[in-house]
């Protein structure tokens, strides 16, 4: 039988309780916030050096999102981030402190002195961040962390399911696909100067209301209305003049499309400022858009000018060969941007669909425009229309064999 003197025993007793008042201790030096909302929850939590003010914190969330983020405030706008996403290779992480002037893309900032620590990496198909901040506390203009609130506010983020990668912090993201708030106890975060451990549960934190799911509404837009002129109505126009030959429905469509495009490229230049890497507007897909955009403006003046010419003069112009052309070309140019815009937007997984319509549609209106000029020059050939006087046919912008049926040339 175990005989334990009382004194041994007030030792051991002492032992295991200065182990549970630093257990303890350690626990409430910690506010964790986990979001509980997919099989990989994604949590930060926060430690306070006492002595320093430094912050030590560990991040992790579902590495099936191309990024995950936490902000401090209670909006984008002023916010200090911690944003993670997969390295180019694939089995790291990169890590990226950034600051937020609007509701755009937050910007890398070397100014946040934040040092990743052991532990930090693409685990299990997880994001895990443990670091070390030595002036989170303050940033930018103005910026700042209130130390002493047991409610801090802080905002959190993820990006959409997707292949992105990327090596540097300066990186440019998509928008999230969900968002939301959380409170934290800064107070109960002061403690010893490491990076937290016990972090499967709140303490200290609390979400405020449910997640907001988002989407990049205003691409789909641009998208859209670029789509719709380049790829519908444009050549639309050109079968009504070519095939139909009714120069009023050519013009009036021309006009909507131009118009349609026209609000594509708005629609465009909005979307590029709230990007980091299209703020320059120095891609090509800008660049040929607004250049395309352009021509076209001139592209209808010159169809104008040449109708204007023709009605006073009963003959063509050297406008039209340059105006049916152009026209051709500036469509064809307009279709290509669009592959060259999916591709930009990093949306891989449609450009083949887009290439394969666009395609289609061409070889489609060329083979219908090509024969309705081989069957009025077999006709003409047959003799079957030399008297024909049809107004259809007298229009300025028929092709060059219904003019030269109509003057007898």
């Amino acid at each position: 039988m175990f005989r334990v003197s009382s004194r041994g025993f007030a030792q051991r007793f002492l032992t295991v309780l200065l182990l549970l008042c630093i257990s303890s201790e350690t626990v409430k030096s910690t506010s964790v916030f986990v979001l509980n909302d997919s099989s990989t929850p994604l949590t930060f939590a926060l430690n306070i050096a006492q002595t320093s003010n430094d912050f030590y914190f560990h991040l992790s969330g579902p590495a099936t999102n191309s990024w995950i983020a936490i902000g401090t405030g209670t909006e984008m706008q002023g916010s200090q981030m911690f944003l993670v996403y997969t390295s180019t290779n694939g089995n790291n992480i990169t890590f990226s402190p950034r600051l937020t002037s609007n509701h755009n893309e937050p910007s890398y900032s070397s100014s946040i002195n934040v040092s990743l620590l052991e532990g930090s990496g693409l685990i299990n198909g997880s994001y895990v961040v443990n670091a070390h901040c030595q002036n989170c506390s303050t940033w930018g203009s103005g910026g700042s962390l209130n130390l002493q609130s047991t409610s801090e506010p802080w905002i959190y983020a993820k990006g959409p399911s997707n292949s992105f990668r990327g090596d540097s912090p300066t990186d440019s993201i998509q928008r999230h696909v969900e968002y939301g708030k959380f409170t934290m106890n800064m107070v109960q975060a002061y403690g010893a100067a490491a990076v937290p451990t016990n972090v499967l549960t709140n303490s200290g934190a609390a979400e405020v209301g449910p997640p907001s799911s988002d989407n990049d509404y205003t691409g789909i837009v641009h998208a859209v209305f670029s789509c719709v002129a380049f790829v519908i109505m444009m050549p639309l126009g050109v079968i009504f003049l070519r095939i139909f030959e009714r120069v009023r429905w050519h013009w009036i469509n021309e006009l909507m499309a131009l118009s349609v495009a026209f609000i594509g490229l708005i629609i465009g230049i909005y979307l590029s400022t709230t990007y980091n890497k299209s703020k320059s507007f120095n891609s090509a897909h800008q660049l040929i858009g607004i250049l395309v955009i352009l021509a076209l403006f001139l592209q209808a003046w010159l169809g104008w000018h040449h109708h204007q010419v023709y009605k006073r003069t009963k003959r063509t112009t050297p406008y039209a060969p340059v105006h049916r052309y152009f026209g051709s070309f500036l469509i064809l140019a307009g279709l290509a941007n669009g592959a060259i815009g999916l591709a930009y937007a990093e949306n891989n997984s449609h450009i083949l669909i887009y290439l394969v319509i666009s395609i289609i549609l061409v070889v489609l209106v060329a083979v219908w425009v090509f024969f309705n000029r081989w069957w009025i020059s077999r006709v003409r050939r047959n003799g079957i229309l030399e008297t024909s006087r049809d107004g259809s046919l007298s229009q300025p912008f028929a092709s060059d064999v219904h003019l030269e049926l109509v003057r007898g040339v």
